[in-house]
């Protein structure tokens, strides 16, 4: 009876009466068995998708990089923007706050000589400068004429605003002597046309946008108005920095002459 049992218990045992398991039988044992592996047994990665993986990370870390170099040079174009410096090294940006448009000593009704006298005082020779040939070849200057007589072959070179600056002088000292009956012989039509052509052309060049409120006088735009302007007061240092001692007379420029650093012009505002 022992060995009866025994061999109904014996899993190993040959049971002729037991179904043999069919096909289908099988399927189900393995599906259930792919459904319940055993979670302590790790499942490895073959050699072959390890490296499929690594270049996939690899292709889009590339495409990120490229992303962002390509986003910097956009946004770092030179043709986009306007410089941050001039051709001489000066800052472009109008951070300085000034006051415009108010009376002041250049625009007095009443004292017209005490006008004159500020008018005159001004010194628009001031911006004539000598920058020696490294500084020219540097910040790749046009060419112009030598300052006479300098070892060091300095070139010779008029900055634009006390160029204006000059202009609005002589036209000035021109209409004032026209209105009073005075005579001005030291003004030729051709220098003063000249001086016309040139303001047209340097306030096209500029092409300020700024907007100017207004009044309802025809003088008074931009009346007591807040203005942000570029540095004037860096611009005189610049000139006084590399003076080429030219001293631009009334009756005619004298070379040799400077104006130990001092342009006429009020420091840190405009009057």
């Amino acid at each position: 009876m022992q060995a009866n049992m025994e061999k109904q218990t014996d899993p190993w045992a040959f049971n002729p009466s037991r179904e043999a398991p069919t096909a289908d039988d099988n399927d189900e044992e393995e599906a259930e068995g792919l459904l319940h592996t055993n979670p302590n047994v790790k499942r490895r990665r073959s050699p072959f998708s390890n490296t499929v993986l690594s270049v996939l990370c690899c292709v889009l870390l590339l495409i990120v990089v490229a992303q962002n170099v390509a986003l910097f040079l956009w946004n770092d174009r030179g043709d986009d923007r306007p410089a941050a410096y001039s051709s001489i090294g000066l800052r472009t940006v109008k951070d300085q706050v000034r006051i415009a448009g108010v009376s002041s000593v250049y625009w007095d009704f009443d004292e017209l000589n005490r006008s004159t006298e500020a008018w005159e005082a001004i010194r628009a020779g001031h911006g004539v400068v000598a920058l020696t040939p490294e500084f020219v070849a540097e910040h790749n200057l046009p060419p112009t004429i030598d300052l006479m007589d300098d070892p060091e072959h300095k070139k010779v070179y008029a900055i634009e605003s006390y160029h204006m600056m000059h202009c609005v002088q002589w036209l000035r000292r021109g209409y004032v002597a026209l209105k009073t009956g005075g005579i001005d012989e030291d003004h030729p039509m051709e220098h003063v046309l000249h001086c016309f052509e040139a303001l047209r052309q340097s306030i096209m060049c500029q092409a300020n946008d700024e907007l100017l409120t207004l009044t309802g006088h025809g003088h008074e735009r931009g009346y007591n108005q807040t203005r942000h302007c570029k540095n004037w007061d860096a611009l005189r240092e610049f000139a006084s920095a590399n003076s080429a001692c030219y001293y631009d007379a009334p009756a005619g420029p004298i070379w040799g002459k400077c104006d130990g650093g001092v342009d006429g012009l009020p420091v840190g505002n405009l009057w």
